[in-house]
């Protein structure tokens, strides 16, 4: 008897695979953005069940989750130290030369390493939580205390979860990550809602006990998530030790070169990766003093805002931020591939085929959701004219966020560590010095615009070294940007007339209605954007021959 079954692809099955680059480029940020996007939007919709048992004291609730994550975000950057990244770019680069055996023995060897700074960081974590723990009262300290360290268990399996990522994403197979990052979430948000409504409702308990599960979820997400991987790379093994085998000899390097090599690679990477989190701290430690002494703000308000624009609206503008990130992490390992080989043409096709992307996708997503940020804001959180005005603010700064992280692993992949490092030192620098008067004229806006114009300034510099390194087609990729930028304020007019038209036969500032509302805009925004995307044929640019298939079943002109 005879079965018929699909044989699976394993990872040594992907890596005989040859393709060309739009396509690996387009599939892996096809498989990372799913797998962000949804997690991103699962880690957003929490919030509406989650913040509902807390009550009346959902603000405090909020204010402790954003301190503590804030904390353990920088001390992951430095934990992991852009390690994963590295491993990623150093698979790339062995691949080139089919040195597959090196590869695996320098991830056996960051493993170890990980591990061992996993455990380190965490205790650092433990010991300085009293450090950084912020409240108004000795109470609110201690809550603080409690919920920081409710994620040191994190701080320990993450970063050898990090580098199994980076394996996978080296031999740019993106759809493992996406996969364990769907898993991660799903349990997470399973584990918090869980327990939350245990002891705030069961139990009647603290806000703060219940926070501090909610924190401690994300060690449990990411056991799954390890699991999960780990169970991926064990079925793959046989395939990848016949790779091995087939490929050139291992280096001869010892534990100690192994861990030399990867931190030589990695450390630039934690400096600029850092930048997110590096602002946010700035922001948390900095804007109540300065908004006391510049502005009428108080204590209370200022803490209001501080968390509207440094939880709330953030939580939401990483849904589309996680886009940028998904794009410069597929193009990272392709792009130091060809550079390593100097596959000049190629570097520059991948150059000019990620900035469009990025361009193509963020620019008309940070658009739409600056045009619908009052219902989603309403979806998420409870109606505020400063959270529509906050959250409206971050998307513009979404953008420039999102390109500086795009042109920085442009930079790292090949090879320029310092450009991207004088880069982050010049967005922080024009942050410091506008902060104070950005907060005067613009109170809690005011962070949000000096973070701004210090990516554009940083990705400007960046911009500019690399087209002088690499003379990619300027002229192409201006001319896609003019494209992007053009559709996108014509779907922004007529998604606003949407929103106006639909506020005048429903009230938004319901849940309901109000997902209603971003429900339709959201689509005719879409329809508007991909159908003008089409006859302009920038989608066949930046996509590929699919398009040109989708145009002629819409009869379009060709």
């Amino acid at each position: 008897m005879i079965r018929n079954s699909k044989k699976s692809i394993g990872l040594s099955d992907k890596i005989r695979m040859q393709r060309d680059s739009k396509e690996i480029l387009l599939e892996g940020s096809s498989w990372l953005t799913i797998g962000s996007m949804v997690s991103r939007l699962l880690g957003a919709l929490y919030i509406i069940p989650w913040g509902a048992m807390f009550a009346t004291q959902r603000d405090d609730a909020n204010f402790l989750y954003f301190i503590a994550y804030n904390i353990y975000a920088l001390v992951l950057q430095i934990s992991t130290a852009g390690i994963p990244v590295a491993i990623s770019k150093i698979v790339a680069d062995n691949q080139s030369r089919k040195d597959y055996e090196t590869s695996w023995n320098i991830f056996k060897g960051g493993m170890l390493f990980m591990t061992a700074t996993g455990i380190v960081s965490a205790i650092v974590m433990f010991v300085t939580a009293p450090y950084f723990a912020k409240g108004g009262s000795a109470q609110e300290i201690q809550d603080s205390i409690l919920v920081i360290r409710s994620l040191v268990p994190a701080v320990v399996i993450i970063p050898p979860l990090s580098l199994l990522r980076g394996y996978y994403q080296g031999y740019s197979d993106m759809a493992p990550s996406a996969k364990s990052q769907l898993w991660e979430q799903i349990v997470r948000i399973i584990y918090m809602l869980l327990l939350t409504f245990i002891v705030m409702k069961l139990f009647g308990g603290s806000y703060a006990v219940a926070v501090a599960h909610s924190t401690f979820a994300a060690f449990v997400g990411a056991v799954v998530a390890f699991v999960y991987l780990g169970y991926k790379m064990w079925k793959d093994m046989p395939g990848m030790k016949q790779l091995m085998s087939e490929g050139r000899p291992a280096r001869n390097m010892s534990f100690g070169r192994i861990v030399f090599e990867v931190i030589r690679e990695a450390l630039p990477f934690v400096i600029v990766t850092s930048s997110i989190q590096l602002i946010s701290i700035l922001d948390q430690e900095t804007f109540q003093p300065l908004a006391m002494t510049f502005t009428h703000l108080n204590f209370e308000q200022s803490k209001e805002l501080l968390t509207i624009f440094g939880f709330n609206a953030n939580k939401i503008i990483m849904i589309i931020l996680s886009l940028a990130i998904s794009i410069s992490t597929a193009a990272l390992p392709l792009l130091a591939s060809h550079y390593s080989v100097k596959n000049h043409v190629e570097v520059k096709n991948v150059i000019e085929e990620n900035i469009g992307l990025y361009s193509f996708i963020m620019i008309p997503a940070s658009v739409g959701m600056a045009v619908v940020a009052e219902p989603i804001y309403n979806v998420f959180y409870s109606p505020s004219k400063d959270g529509t005005y906050l959250l409206m603010v971050s998307c513009v700064l979404c953008i420039f966020m999102g390109a500086f992280t795009v042109f920085t692993s442009i930079q790292q992949s090949m090879e320029q560590h310092m450009i991207a490092i004088k880069a982050l030192v010049i967005a922080l620098l024009v942050k410091m010095l506008w902060q104070p008067m950005m907060i005067y004229f613009f109170e809690g806006a005011g962070p949000l615009w000096a973070t701004s114009l210090g990516f554009i300034l940083a990705t400007v510099y960046m911009g500019y070294h690399l087209y002088y390194q690499t003379l990619f087609n300027l002229k192409k990729v201006a001319i896609q940007l003019a494209k992007v930028v053009g559709i996108s304020f014509v779907m922004m007019i007529v998604s606003s007339l949407t929103l106006l038209g639909l506020k005048q036969i429903i009230n938004i500032d319901g849940k309901l209605m109000a997902m209603i509302a971003v429900a339709i805009v959201g689509f005719v925004g879409a329809i508007v954007y991909g159908l003008m995307s089409l006859y302009t044929r920038l989608a066949d640019e930046l996509l590929g021959q699919r398009m040109v298939a989708i145009r002629r079943k819409l009869k379009m002109k060709e």
